[in-house]
């Protein structure tokens, strides 16, 4: 059972699921799944594609928010500032312009994470 779904606004038929056993990746719209990551600490609760980019992906999970470079297959913290804590959405606005991610203690704002 998938528990969350991106997809690539830039890549049609690219997608990933995040599962109890990993992150799974298909490129042909769903036909194919293959498990590309179970590195992550804690399962995601979401996962989101930055738009204007096929590859570089952001995950949301109980101990932090992580940030992948190559479409899901590896991860690295991607705090800026963030403190670690429950990260329970996000809202990715592109490239140049602020992402923003849900805490548990409220929702954080720019690219130096400060709190909103």
């Amino acid at each position: 059972m998938a528990l969350s779904v991106a997809a690539s606004a830039e890549r049609p038929g690219l997608a990933l699921a995040v599962t109890a056993l990993g992150i799974y990746g298909s490129d042909d719209f769903g036909l194919r799944w293959a498990l590309i990551s179970s590195e992550l600490p804690a399962a995601p609760r979401t996962l989101a594609f930055l738009p204007g980019s096929e590859r570089i992906v952001f995950a949301a999970t109980p101990v932090g928010l992580f940030r992948s470079g190559d479409q899901g297959r590896t991860w690295a913290t991607a705090t800026g500032g963030l403190p670690v804590s429950d990260i329970t959405g996000l809202a990715l606005a592109g490239m140049a312009a602020p992402s923003t991610p849900a805490t548990s203690r409220g929702v954080a704002s720019s690219a130096a994470w400060m709190r909103a």
